[in-house]
């Protein structure tokens, strides 16, 4: 009996761990939208690519502002945009 509740633990914990990501996956999406609507640079990179790497690649060679998670970002300067989509797509 304790092993089966335990197992829906675990089993709601990671459903709500993929849920979690999800909604902040569309919440980042959405941001990337709007912020594209005001004149900044969308990007995507593929997704085989490790997020730290990327994140790690971003806060080196960004000159202008930036915004991103995961594999959807959003760059003022358009040449930031081009280098990364040169780098990571």
């Amino acid at each position: 009996m304790l092993f089966r509740s335990v197992g829906v633990s675990l089993q709601e914990q990671i459903l709500n761990d993929l849920a979690k990501e999800i909604s902040q996956e569309i919440d980042n999406e959405v941001m990337c939208e709007l912020l594209e609507e005001d004149g900044w640079v969308k990007v995507r990179a593929q997704k085989h690519h490790d997020f730290n790497d990327i994140v790690e690649w971003v806060n080196k060679n960004k000159t202008g502002e930036v915004f991103g998670h995961k594999y959807v970002w959003a760059f003022t300067e358009e040449k930031d945009a081009t280098w990364f989509a040169l780098h990571w797509s």
